[in-house]
């Protein structure tokens, strides 16, 4: 995935591009100062630092890339539905750098029709 910036009469243009698995999904961190992009496929979130200058981190199988994410009322927690080895977890991570503070399965088999 590449992420291009560009400043032109005092905007900035942002274009981000996934040649290998494309992009399904884009949004904005709460604070606005990470860009978190879901592939096609539900392979991985790409989240992109803008104040650094290379991706920083990504996420491995998320379950959706529509729904099954929620950010916490203050911004710093991120929870995501995962499924991996055909099972569903819920993932809970800090937002400052996405590390990952908890994970734990869901009690039911598929997350699907919940959410």
């Amino acid at each position: 995935m590449k992420l291009k910036l560009n400043h032109l009469n005092n905007e900035t243009i942002i274009k981000i591009s996934q040649p290998i698995f494309g992009k399904s999904n884009t949004i904005w961190s709460p604070d606005s100062t990470k860009i978190l992009c879901f592939s096609n496929y539900n392979i991985r979130i790409d989240i992109w630092d803008l104040t650094k200058e290379k991706n920083n981190s990504f996420i491995s199988y998320p379950k959706f890339s529509n729904k099954g994410f929620s950010f916490s009322s203050n911004g710093y927690f991120f929870a995501l539905a995962e499924r991996k080895n055909v099972k569903d977890y819920i993932r809970v991570y800090y937002t400052g750098d996405y590390s990952l503070l908890s994970r734990f399965p869901s009690n039911i088999s598929d997350l699907q029709n919940l959410i």
